[in-house]
């Protein structure tokens, strides 16, 4: 993930921390599947993990 970010010219720091609040939030209010079948649910807890790493 940090090569990643590297490679993308984003700030890990930065990133870890906004992906840290997104998962804590939620994306519920921010994005809306168009399919009742779907939720973001698998989206927000890979932002936690993204958050929680070192």
């Amino acid at each position: 993930m940090r090569a990643l970010a590297d490679y993308l010219n984003l700030d890990w720091t930065r990133l870890r921390h906004r992906s840290a609040e997104l998962g804590d939030h939620g994306l519920a209010g921010i994005a809306e599947p168009r399919s009742r079948l779907l939720c973001l649910d698998g989206v927000d807890r890979a932002c936690r993990f993204v958050g929680s790493l070192p």
